[in-house]
């Protein structure tokens, strides 16, 4: 609730707390408040009606499906505070939810604007999703392109939701003849993109130029949004991730209420870096592993971001999954990744015991010790090999690496 608060700006008014800079001030405002001189003389009786006049409508507040506010008042927040009820301990002990679990929806938007109210569908099959995935036109990411178009794409379905393949030049003929023999998918070359596969290399040029294609493609599914429609969700994925659609969907629906109004959900690690700065130092930095999905609020902050401002305006470097977390997502926006359980990029495994599946990742590996991404992924355990074990292990999760899919 506190990391959802808006930040101070624009003249919000503000108090001053000891030993700190200033925290942002609140009003609360339920019931007849009138102005002053409304009643010159008031009795106790004017008192007593204006109580329960208050108590007649937090009730109103604590009860209703769906609250509609703004952020010029206080009235969502509260009640959010009373929709939220204590889980039972064991559930949360045992890894089974979270503290508090939200029992209605709170729709919120900035300043009265109806473009920033979210109206929540009734179940995941309401959502509306636009994928985006990030490949290429060379041999092998071609065949993992085309393994997506083949399987979970065609889940995708539905009023509102699409799926769009973004490519570069390389053997744009047979990509085109791919589009054409999958309808249900949409393709896009995005210019000056050809040289994205290079950061692997270790010549400052290649890179350099590996992570400007990468920005072009993350700009490229921001672009649509300048003038159409955002849907409830944008995600945005590597190649070699495949999607349960339904299972992702009820993913982002549980994950909402936690990170509203800017959900920024993924396979979230930390990152613990080698080098001059980096084992021992202690340095975190949370980011996404192959991909992200996004709520509708925060890709129109983004959108708002890309139009008025270059990468150098933004101070936006590296690459499109760290880097763009660090100095996108966090530096500019405020914004952290919220991990989902049900996300596995390939830096992420399950341990299994008698109570199921635990999600456990490379930096928590590499924190104990392990050093180096390719060090890390020889000690990997490679028990995903058992078919029989993939079968119960993949249907449940949202999103997942390729190299799961054995079944």
């Amino acid at each position: 609730e506190v990391l959802s608060l808006p930040s101070i700006r624009g003249g919000r008014r503000t108090v001053p707390v000891k030993r700190m800079k200033r925290c942002l001030g609140f009003t609360f405002k339920v019931g007849p408040v009138p102005d002053d001189g409304w009643l010159r003389n008031p009795t106790c009786r004017d008192g007593y009606d204006r109580t329960v006049a208050t108590v007649a409508e937090l009730m109103v507040l604590a009860r209703s499906s769906i609250l509609v506010g703004d952020l010029s008042t206080s009235e969502g927040r509260l009640a959010r505070f009373f929709r939220s009820t204590p889980a039972r301990s064991t559930s949360v002990i045992n890894g089974g939810g979270r503290p508090t679990d939200t029992k209605a929806t709170v729709v919120m938007g900035d300043d009265s604007l109806s473009r920033h109210v979210y109206r929540p569908p009734e179940s995941p099959d309401g959502l509306t999703v636009h994928f985006y995935v990030k490949t290429s036109g060379s041999r092998v990411y071609l065949d993992r392109a085309r393994r997506s178009a083949d399987t979970w794409t065609r889940d995708v379905a539905g009023p509102g939701s699409s799926v769009t393949f973004l490519f570069d030049n390389h053997q744009a003929d047979e990509v085109d003849r791919m589009a054409e023999e999958h309808p249900w998918i949409a393709v896009r070359h995005v210019e000056g993109t050809d040289l994205q596969g290079n950061y692997k290399g270790h010549r400052r040029p290649d890179v350099d130029a590996a992570h400007a294609a990468q920005h072009l493609k993350t700009r490229a599914v921001f672009d649509r949004y300048r003038t159409g429609p955002v849907p409830d969700w944008v995600c945005y994925l590597d190649d070699d991730m495949m999607v349960n659609v339904a299972v992702l969907r009820e993913d982002l629906l549980e994950l909402a209420p936690s990170c509203r109004p800017d959900c920024l959900v993924a396979d979230g690690q930390v990152w613990m870096p080698n080098g001059v700065n980096g084992k021992g130092s202690g340095m975190i930095q949370p980011y996404t592993v192959g991909g992200y999905c996004m709520s509708d609020s925060l890709v129109r902050r983004v959108t708002d971001l890309f139009a008025s401002k270059t990468d150098a305006e933004i101070g936006w470097v590296g690459t499109d999954d760290l880097h763009f977390n660090r100095f996108v997502m966090q530096e500019a926006l405020g914004v952290t990744v919220t991990n989902s359980e049900r996300w596995y990029s390939e830096y992420a495994y399950p341990d299994v015991d008698e109570h199921g599946f635990h999600k456990h990742t490379m930096h928590q590996d590499r924190a104990n010790g392990a050093v180096g991404v390719q060090g890390w992924m020889r000690r990997k355990p490679t028990w995903e090999k058992d078919g029989e074990l993939m079968t119960k292990f993949v249907p449940s999760l949202a999103v997942y690496h390729m190299g799961y899919d054995k079944t």
